[in-house]
């Protein structure tokens, strides 16, 4: 993924250039097989927006709304930068944006739940990673930290740094979060562990 719907793809040997069908910047690729893989992205500038999906042949948009170089909120629709994309399920795909993160029906884009009050960011989100959907957490500027449990968010207000996080990885019982300080000084890094 990366600037101009770029993507490529690793086969275990080799790299190959894949075609998106887009020209909107990938932000994130997620999936849970070599047929049920995600990609979303955004064109800041423009305000080009797409989720893309790959079938393990062919890449299609699932979703691509008009232009929106403003980014309102719009509680008709999927809206804000599409930032970053996971998913534990070829069931449904979860979406974050700075309107919060929406869990949409993997057949039909129509068909969605919004968090938008709990996990709102009111700057810029960056990653969404979890082990399954009552497990989730969430990063992005300001050094912001939530964690879904279901049910549930928690704000870990104790990571007070001013910075931004930029990427973010999950694994059982163990979640690494990276970024830099806005005066770009050094580089932040925060685990944590459940116990």
């Amino acid at each position: 993924m990366g600037p101009k719907g770029d993507a490529m793809h690793y086969d275990g040997v080799n790299f190959t250039v894949m075609e998106t069908g887009t020209d909107i910047d990938l932000t994130d690729v997620w999936g849970t097989s070599e047929t049920d893989v995600w990609a979303c992205g955004v064109t800041r500038d423009t305000g080009g927006a797409i989720i893309i999906h790959y079938d393990g042949l062919n890449s299609s948009t699932f979703y691509e709304p008009e232009p929106d170089p403003y980014f309102f909120p719009d509680s008709t629709k999927i809206s804000g930068p599409l930032v970053s994309i996971w998913t534990d399920s070829p069931k449904y795909v979860w979406l974050y944006t700075n309107f919060g993160i929406y869990k949409i029906n993997a057949k039909d884009v129509t068909d969605y739940t919004w968090n938008g009050e709990t996990f709102k960011h009111p700057k810029w989100p960056t990653k969404i990673r979890g082990n399954h959907s009552k497990d989730i957490f969430a990063c992005g500027a300001y050094t912001t930290i939530w964690h879904y449990n279901g049910i549930s968010v928690h704000y870990y207000s104790e990571v007070n740094i001013f910075g931004k996080f930029l990427a973010l990885a999950v694994k059982g019982n163990l979640a690494v979060v990276v970024g830099y300080l806005y005066d770009y000084s050094s580089a932040i890094a925060v685990i944590g562990r459940r116990n």
